[in-house]
């Protein structure tokens, strides 16, 4: 979770909820923070597998490895990002067409780590020919980290929500019939403090 009762003190304080209605609350905080709204996807560390085309690699002059004479390299982004790179990746490879152009799938074959570099941001470096990549890896912020930036402002952001989702109660009780104070001022609201997190949103690798 993004947010803990735990976090009460320091992020929204004084909410007075406790309880199923706390954690209720909580949740629903998560909820919009995961929206389109925000950083449309779950935020919380998640294993992803994807297969990324190659599209044009380019041959590299200075030796690496085992390829004294050159190699063949590509930059490919994954669509989820930040990667949590203290859990290991794993990168697998294939061509699907021969020297001579024509189609001819080859099986997925593991690529050591040493050829492949991956940043967090998913900026990913492929030292071997290939056409297509299956990349499998760990990406979303850990929120039991509290030394991490991120992790300050998101927790932030989904506090001011969730203090507003408190008060917003209230509001309901006492003026359940206007609509429009009801939801869309408070969708203007959740727009306005949840742009910082599109930065987030998934890439678009079609």
């Amino acid at each position: 979770m993004i947010l803990t009762p735990d976090d009460e003190p320091i992020y929204f304080p004084n909410i007075g909820l406790e309880g199923d209605a706390l954690d209720g609350c909580l949740r629903r905080t998560q909820a919009f923070v995961e929206s389109y709204m925000g950083c449309g996807r779950p935020i919380e560390p998640r294993l992803y597998v994807e297969n990324l085309l190659v599209r044009q690699p380019t041959w590299q002059t200075a030796p690496l490895s085992d390829q004294p004479e050159g190699y063949y390299s590509s930059v490919l982004y994954t669509r989820y990002h930040p990667l949590l790179l203290g859990v290991t990746p794993r990168l697998e490879v294939r061509t699907v067409r021969d020297s001579w152009g024509r189609n001819r799938v080859s099986e997925w074959t593991s690529v050591s780590s040493d050829l492949f570099e991956v940043d967090p941001a998913g900026r990913l470096r492929v030292n071997v020919y290939c056409d297509e990549v299956r990349f499998t890896y760990t990406a979303g912020i850990d929120f039991t980290n509290l030394d991490d930036p991120a992790v300050v402002e998101i927790k932030a952001i989904a506090g001011m929500i969730a203090i507003r989702l408190s008060a917003r109660a209230d509001i309901e009780s006492s003026r359940a019939n206007d609509e429009s104070y009801l939801y869309q001022d408070f969708n203007d609201y959740l727009r306005t403090v949840l742009m910082p997190l599109k930065r987030y949103y998934p890439r678009d690798n079609g």
